[in-house]
């Protein structure tokens, strides 16, 4: 989250705010040591400097999105 965990609220109330089983989220400020250490995160940079969610299905990411309902598309399969 670039610019602060507060600012990624709704993305991650999309993605705790549904059933997910058998799923794995990963998050943390973009350049934060944190991220450095997740392999998950490497080339996945946030889009424009917002908090940015990628949503990865068998090894292919979907297009990064920026906002909720786009995030809820992707989650529900719709894209």
């Amino acid at each position: 989250w670039p610019a602060g965990p507060e600012d990624a609220a709704p993305l991650v109330r999309e993605v705790f705010g549904r059933y997910l089983p058998n799923r794995v989220v990963v998050g943390a400020a973009q350049g934060s040591p944190a991220a450095a250490g997740m392999p998950l995160l490497t080339d996945r940079p946030a889009v424009d400097g917002k908090p940015t969610a990628y949503v990865c299905r068998r090894f292919v990411c979907q297009t990064p999105v920026t906002e909720p309902q786009a995030l809820a598309r992707q989650l529900a399969g719709e894209v």
